[in-house]
């Protein structure tokens, strides 16, 4: 949800409860970002990233399990070319532990039955909202139970050096291919 305001994450809170995750809608790499446990902590984010008008602030239920990166190449709303890699640690989980060195796995063969349920949440985002010729980036989750989340969708090439990696894992340029 987008916080206008102090009002707003605190209605936030109280409708999904702690943990919570705040940052600004234009972060990279989890620059930003908090993962808020109680109301004090509500309070000290607060502090700092001063939601309002004309500085939104998004605000996320914390999600719990493995983190993914699924991107596509879509094209007249078809979706030509994906790929999946995941975090390992979580992006949030590097922040909060500095000296933590992460890794991103980007599998060259995605096309086991352990990625179906992934392909078609991936999928289906893109319907539903609708997108037409964009690369896309969305960060999705394993929860323990199995079951998928969507953590955000962007209409842009991934970070993290994952573009890169794609082309790698693929043999190709991906951004040529584009």
């Amino acid at each position: 949800r987008r916080l206008r305001s102090v009002k707003d994450a605190r209605e936030f809170a109280r409708e999904v409860g702690y943990p919570l995750v705040l940052k600004p809608p234009a972060g990279a790499g989890a620059r930003s970002t908090w993962r808020v446990k109680d109301a004090d902590g509500l309070e000290r984010a607060l502090v700092a990233l001063q939601p309002s008008p004309g500085r939104e602030v998004l605000a996320e239920e914390f999600l719990r399990g493995r983190e993914y990166s699924f991107e596509t190449v879509t094209i007249d709303g078809e979706p030509r070319f994906h790929s999946i890699s995941r975090y390992l640690p979580t992006p949030l989980e590097v922040l909060e532990n500095p000296w933590i060195q992460w890794a991103c796995v980007l599998p060259r063969d995605i096309s086991g039955p352990e990625f179906d349920d992934a392909r078609e949440l991936g999928f289906a985002t893109i319907k539903a909202l609708g997108l037409r010729t964009a690369i896309t980036h969305m960060e999705w989750f394993r929860r323990d139970d199995g079951s998928l989340a969507v953590g955000e969708i962007a209409m842009r090439p991934p970070g993290a050096q994952i573009t890169e990696m794609t082309g790698f894992a693929h043999n190709m340029d991906f951004k040529r291919a584009w």
